[in-house]
């Protein structure tokens, strides 16, 4: 395994909190360590910087706004040059709202082309009904995100996409209790169906002491992606890291989750953006490997 060590890092999510503590490897900013502040909103990105062989600075999705994505690049001191590449989890704009100005500025910086992962689905519009009537369809232009800068690599299944990062695939659904986004909708040659989400990747690192699971929103189901991620790597449950999409969840799928997850005994939970109020509770109150994800935060992995 070429994979030395990973520090991953919470760039843009729903939380910040500069009174946490350190633990281990998760770092959190304090206050005025930074030259700026940083900014929190509904959306979500990460940076994983790979140590390996070959290094590998990925930024996986885009935050919901260009404005909070390059303000906490900047606070953090990240130069948007250093990226290699972007990864889309899905086509959601709080994924994705920041995307095509995140190319533009990348690939005009390091004068060359940025690569792009996306899932083979992407191009399906989306959208939620309420009760209160329809929101979006929102949707990817591929072509535009060519002409800003990006290459496009398109993820049509499994595959170790750079040097010791495998993404997901379509996540098989397997448990009985998790429960795909009611109202989430996607349109596919005019017609609109309920979304399957089968544009969702997640990341897979497999490590000396097992996978480390990276998921957005987690839609197929965290519990399933992570008995995928076993699955492909043959590997135990290291980490898990992202947003659950517990907020709308009953207090049974919630009870189910937690305890599926910590039968894993992972060494590492830490959960953010669509997670939800309730589920953080239960998961702070049942696991001891738990943290809360909070932007700035960062964990230093040996692999």
């Amino acid at each position: 395994m070429s994979l030395k060590q990973l520090k991953i890092t919470i760039v843009v999510d729903n939380y910040i909190d500069l009174f946490l503590d350190d633990f281990n490897g998760l770092k959190r900013i304090k206050p005025g360590a930074l030259k700026k502040p940083l900014i929190a909103g509904h959306g979500l990105s990460i940076l994983i910087d790979s140590v390996s062989d070959s290094p590998y600075r990925l930024l996986m999705d885009a935050s919901h706004s260009f404005l909070a994505l390059k303000n906490n690049l900047e606070a953090l001191s990240v130069d948007l040059s250093t990226i290699d590449g972007i990864f889309l989890s899905h086509a959601h704009p709080d994924h994705f709202g920041g995307l095509e100005k995140l190319i533009d500025n990348v690939s005009s910086l390091k004068k060359e082309e940025v690569e792009l992962f996306i899932g083979a689905d992407t191009v399906f519009p989306k959208l939620l009904k309420t009760p209160k009537g329809s929101i979006g369809p929102w949707s990817i232009n591929l072509e535009n995100l060519k002409n800003a800068g990006a290459k496009i690599n398109i993820l049509d299944a499994s595959t170790q996409f750079i040097d010791g990062l495998f993404n997901s695939g379509v996540v098989e659904r397997t448990t009985d209790f998790e429960q795909i986004m009611k109202g989430a909708y996607r349109q596919v040659k005019g017609d609109t169906q309920p979304d399957p989400f089968t544009d969702e990747n997640s990341i897979f690192i497999p490590t000396n002491k097992g996978v480390i699971v990276i998921s957005s929103c987690s839609h197929r189901g965290i519990v399933n992606i992570i008995n995928s991620a076993k699955k492909l790597t043959k590997m135990n449950l290291r980490a898990v890291i992202g947003g659950f999409h517990l907020g709308k969840a009953s207090p049974d799928i919630i009870e189910k989750t937690t305890l599926a997850i910590k039968n894993e005994k992972p060494e590492w939970v830490i959960a953010g953006h669509c997670t939800g109020i309730k589920a953080h509770c239960k998961l702070m109150g049942e696991i001891d490997s738990y943290h809360i994800s909070a932007v700035g935060s960062s964990l230093t992995i040996k692999c």
